[in-house]
């Protein structure tokens, strides 16, 4: 059965429990990458849900996961405040498949 996880820092993962959200707290960016890369190879897990501060550390490990898995990463930002990260990335997908930065500010 598909799986959905939410990986990042403990005090903001937590909630996802309630809604049946497998959930890995992580310490920092290298632990962040490390679990990312093995979501990355589990069939299993069609969604993750990321931190924006985590994803935002370790970009290269998102950027990893993406051109491996099947699965979806959606990052998440928190109460702490956006960074934009989430929307940096998408902006970054769209501009290359479409050509053209239709984000442009």
């Amino acid at each position: 059965m598909p799986k959905a996880v939410a990986l990042g820092e403990q005090h903001l993962v937590m909630g996802y429990t309630a809604a049946g959200v497998e959930v890995m707290p992580v310490r920092d960016e290298h632990e962040f990458a490390r679990q990312l890369a093995g979501l990355a190879r589990n069939p299993e897990v069609a969604v993750v849900f990321a931190t924006e501060n985590m994803a935002a550390d370790a970009p290269e490990a998102v950027s990893n996961f993406r051109g491996s898995s099947k699965a979806a990463l959606l990052i998440v930002p928190s109460y702490e405040g956006a960074t934009r990260a989430g929307f940096q990335s998408m902006r970054k997908l769209v501009e290359r498949s479409l050509g053209v930065d239709i984000f442009k500010e």
